[in-house]
């Protein structure tokens, strides 16, 4: 990710209001690895990027690492460990396997999917597991409730095809999908969010 020291200055992460959180798998003694914003340089970044087949396993320390989403892709179990109950979760919902994939146009194209058509699938049914039977504290009660950015309605029906393609255009489309799909999750839920004067200074 050459560019990525362009756009983050990692020295300014430690003072920035609320918490943050980077994962990536640890290889070497098989477990995940959780780090907070005290701890995120640009190398933990690298290692949480290392995504098998695209690029190798990444040195930290003694130890190699590879992307956290490759074993586990929304790490709900380590975020409630550290804060027990949040009141909402905003999820960034991801489109299906059954609309990214298509018969490919190329070697490239079926590549892509191979990789990235299991990980939709897999995030889905984290997700369905964690509403049904994980989001519960020991007193029974709900450890938080999810809301769902969903991109589906603002993404052509023709374009998910095009939904891997590493192209500008394709960043673009994807980028204005995704700011208005947080739009709308932010006007339907700007009470539970503590949003509605926000919103009606922008209105």
């Amino acid at each position: 990710m050459p560019f990525i020291d362009q756009v983050v200055d990692f020295s300014k992460l430690q003072s920035l209001p609320g918490e943050f959180y980077l994962n990536a798998y640890n290889v070497s003694r098989g477990e995940m690895r959780c780090w907070d914003k005290s701890e995120v340089t640009h190398e933990h970044f690298l290692a949480a990027l290392s995504f098998p087949f695209i690029y190798p396993p990444y040195k930290l320390g003694d130890d190699y690492y590879i992307e956290g989403a490759a074993i586990d892709t929304l790490n709900f179990k380590r975020l409630f460990e550290l804060h027990p109950h949040i009141d909402y979760t905003i999820v960034f919902d991801v489109l299906g396997s059954s609309k990214l994939l298509h018969p490919p146009r190329n070697l490239y194209d079926a590549w892509v999917q191979s990789i990235i058509a299991p990980l939709t699938e897999i995030a889905r049914d984290d997700l369905r597991l964690f509403e049904a039977l994980h989001n519960r504290d020991e007193q029974g009660h709900p450890r938080t409730e999810v809301l769902k950015i969903n991109f589906d309605s603002h993404i052509r029906r023709e374009g998910f095809n095009e939904e891997l393609d590493w192209s500008y255009s394709n960043l673009s489309r994807l980028y204005d999908a995704g700011y208005h799909a947080g739009q709308d999750l932010a006007r339907r839920h700007a009470r539970e969010l503590g949003l509605t004067e926000a919103l009606q200074m922008t209105a």
